[in-house]
């Protein structure tokens, strides 16, 4: 019989970060079921470095090419009709997956309708409050092109997203439920080593949309190596992209590093990272620091998966307590959350001067990260799976 075919649609494959390895492993998953599974995106795609990076296995899995441009009969509507040309990509731009038995495909924005026999759609954050559905006192929405958005969104089969902050503001912005998926952590790689008096932080070095504010915690050790600290070094991990901007904001990290025991490493794969995992005492997260998560909620992380990785690893996570990582880390339980550079330096100080505390808390920290393995996310991702295919017979 012939195997139902899947395209995994991801516009961003390249800059392989947490979503693309939720798409990879949805990928390998419907591969590994018998589905012949196509990678969509728009520009031609590393397989060989997306598993090297991500630790997948795509095998089987074939690239296949989509335009990021509108046709030019949709250029020439825009300038004649903006509003009529947005209706119309809404409804043709995946077209290429017409005729497929699912389209898998991950989005930060309202997606067009879904032309496969069905859809999983995996909603990172609705980025634009511009796009906000608006819905009146009865229920329904206001105008036609909030019909339009909610007729989109009720296309695909499966909605879910990362982390409960995710869900909630999908809900305030889309007025559409999304059940929540929180993504693979390879929690079963991930091990306790002798601990040396390390301090990890790891996260892209990109300078757009939430970045994973390193210069913070780069200022807040060197205040700490001030006033005294002394025997303690701060790691600062990250993938890098080309991107003269990118490039710009490692520079600076770099810059700041300079003159203190920081050390500021890249492009690391997920087996040379390991090892500072299980070496790391402490684990720092600062994504959101300084902002207003009530009017900036997209510049705080969805969920944060090296925060687990590290945790499994034994390190006790010190991370800001913003945006999903608040489905992580229970603060004073299995590691502390913070809302200000002198929090996050007071309970780093509290961990470093009380070792029987930082144990304990490194303890609850590995068994916490077991509920947000790779391996439970695998199993609903199979669940789902099976629900869509029982759809489609």
């Amino acid at each position: 019989m012939k195997p139902l075919r899947a395209i995994v649609h991801n516009p961003d494959w390249d800059y392989a970060g947490g979503g693309e390895k939720v798409t990879a492993v949805i990928a390998g998953r419907l591969a590994d079921a018998g589905w012949s599974v196509e990678l969509a995106g728009g520009a031609a795609l590393d397989i060989p470095r997306l598993e090297r990076v991500l630790n997948v296995n795509l095998t089987g899995c074939r690239f296949r090419g989509t335009s990021q441009e509108w046709p030019s009969a949709l250029k020439k509507l825009s300038r004649l009709s903006p509003r009529a040309a947005r209706f119309l990509s809404g409804r043709t731009a995946f077209s290429f997956a017409s005729g497929a038995d699912l389209l898998v495909h991950i989005t930060g924005s309202i997606p067009p309708l879904c032309p496969a026999r069905a859809g999983l759609l995996f909603v990172q954050f609705p980025y634009d409050p511009n796009e906000s559905i608006r819905i009146s006192s009865d229920g329904s929405p206001e105008r036609w092109a909030d019909r339009d958005k909610l007729a989109r969104l009720a296309s695909w089969d499966a909605r879910v997203c990362p982390s409960s902050f995710v869900r909630d503001w999908v809900w305030k912005r889309w007025a559409t439920r999304c059940e929540v998926l929180h993504p693979p952590a390879e929690t079963a790689a991930c091990h306790p080593l002798p601990k040396e008096q390390l301090i990890l932080t790891a996260g892209r070095f990109y300078a757009t949309g939430p970045t994973k504010k390193h210069a913070v915690m780069v200022c807040a050790f060197r205040e700490l190596c001030d006033s005294g600290l002394q025997g303690w070094k701060l790691v600062v991990a990250g993938g890098t992209h080309p991107r003269p901007d990118h490039q710009q904001y490692l520079e600076e990290v770099r810059a700041l590093a300079e003159g203190y025991p920081v050390e500021v490493v890249t492009d690391l794969s997920f087996q040379e990272i390991l090892p500072l995992y299980g070496r790391a005492a402490i684990y720092w997260h600062a994504t959101g620091a300084g902002e207003d998560e009530t009017a900036r909620p997209e510049l705080f992380e969805q969920f944060g998966m090296t925060i687990v990785e590290a945790m499994a690893s034994g390190a006790v996570p010190v991370v800001i307590g913003g945006g999903g990582v608040r489905d992580i880390v229970r603060s004073g339980t299995d590691g502390f959350l913070w809302q200000t550079p002198d929090e996050l330096k007071s309970r780093t100080l509290e961990l470093i001067r009380h070792t029987q505390l930082r144990a304990s808390l490194s303890q609850n920290a590995i068994a916490r990260a077991k509920e947000f393995s790779r391996e439970a996310f695998e199993a609903r991702v199979d669940r789902i799976i099976s629900e869509l295919e029982s759809r489609l017979k």
